[in-house]
C-alpha cells in the first residue's frame, strides 16, 4: 500500500526523560531535550543507503529544504525540513528472535543504525521516512516497509546483542569540530524549488501468485513463497524544477528580485536574535 503524504508520526514507544550527561563514550543516556532515533536494515548495502540518508540530512541547509515532495499525484506536496544534526552514529544487532515481527510494531530486521539529535527534531522524522522508502525499496517485512525511522526508549536496548559499534562522524556527513572564529551561514538564501512525485505501480508478480486466492490458501501462498518480504508495487520518482524557494516560502521564477529581498529581511531578522552560543 502507498502511504500518503502526511507528517511521519515516530514508530514505536520514545522516552524524552534524561539520564546522565553524554561523556563521549557509548553509553546510550539521553541529555534533556535529545531525541534518539532506530533505523532498521538487513545487510552492508542497505546499512550503507542508510547512512547516505543521513550524511544528506546533515548536510541539508535547514531548516527548510529546496525539495517539496508528494507520494502520489493525488496528494498536495509537502516541502521537506531538517532539524538538528543526526549524531553519533552506532551500528547494532539484534539478539536471535528480538526483532519485531511486523514493522507496524516496532523494527523489524536484523540490525539497526542508532542515532541521537540534540534539540528541536522539526521535521527530521518526515525528511527520513520519505528518503529511506525511497534510498531501500526492497526491504519488506510482514507486507509492509522495514526501513523506518523509530524513536526508542530504555526497554529497546535489552534486545541489542551489544552496544555495536561507533560510524564515524565524517560517515554521516558532520564537519570536524570547528572553533568560535568560523564563518556562519547565511540563514535565508534563494534556491530552485524542486517538486518529486512517487509513482506506485502493482508488482505483477506478487499480484499474480494471489489471484483469486482468499482466507488460508491466500496464507499459505505469502507463507510457501516468503511474500512477506516481497514489495507489493514499485515506486518510480519524478522531479521537477519550477519556481525559487527562500525558507518555506516559494516564489515563480520571475520573482527573483522578490525572493532577494525576501531573504535578505530574513536574514537581517535572524542577525538580531541571539546566537546559541549566548546564554
Amino acid at each position: 500500500m502507498c502511504r500518503g503524504a502526511r507528517a511521519a508520526p515516530e514508530r514505536y514507544a520514545t522516552s524524552e526523560t534524561s539520564d546522565e550527561e553524554d561523556d563521549g563514550g557509548d553509553s546510550d543516556a539521553s541529555l534533556p531535550g535529545q531525541h534518539r532515533y532506530l533505523v532498521p536494515y538487513d545487510t552492508d548495502d542497505q546499512r550503507e543507503r542508510v547512512l547516505d540518508v543521513v550524511a544528506r540530512h546533515n548536510r541539508e541547509r535547514g531548516p527548510f529544504c529546496d525539495e517539496s515532495v508528494r507520494y502520489t499525484d493525488d496528494h498536495p506536496y509537502e516541502q521537506l525540513g531538517v532539524g538538528a544534526p543526526l549524531e553519533r552514529a552506532r551500528v547494532v544487532a539484534f539478539k536471535p528472535g528480538k526483532a519485531f515481527r511486523s514493522p507496524h510494531k516496532g523494527p523489524a530486521l536484523a540490525r539497526a543504525v542508532l542515532l541521537r539529535q540534540r534539540g528541536d527534531r522539526a521535521a527530521t522524522a518526515t525528511y527520513l521516512r520519505w528518503h529511506l522508502l525511497r534510498a531501500v525499496p526492497e526491504a519488506y517485512a510482514d507486507g509492509a516497509h522495514a526501513v523506518d525511522a523509530y524513536a526508542y526508549d530504555e526497554r529497546m536496548l535489552a534486545r541489542f546483542a551489544d552496544d555495536g559499534a561507533r560510524v564515524p562522524d565524517a560517515r554521516i556527513g558532520l564537519p570536524p569540530r570547528r572553533g568560535g572564529g568560523a564563518e556562519a551561514e547565511a540563514f535565508a538564501i534563494v534556491r530552485e524549488a524542486q517538486w518529486t512525485t512517487r509513482h506506485w505501480e502493482p508488482n505483477l508478480a506478487y499480484e499474480e501468485l494471489l489471484e483469486g486466492l482468499g482466507g488460508a490458501t491466500r496464507r499459505a501462498r505469502l507463507h510457501e513463497y516468503n511474500m512477506h518480504t516481497w514489495p507489493p508495487g514499485i515506486a518510480s520518482y519524478e522531479t521537477a524544477t519550477s519556481g525559487l524557494v527562500v525558507l518555506d516560502r516559494t516564489f515563480g521564477t520571475h520573482e527573483r528580485a522578490a525572493a532577494e529581498a525576501f531573504a535578505a529581511e530574513s536574514n537581517a531578522m535572524a542577525a538580531l536574535l541571539p546566537s546559541d552560543d549566548e546564554d
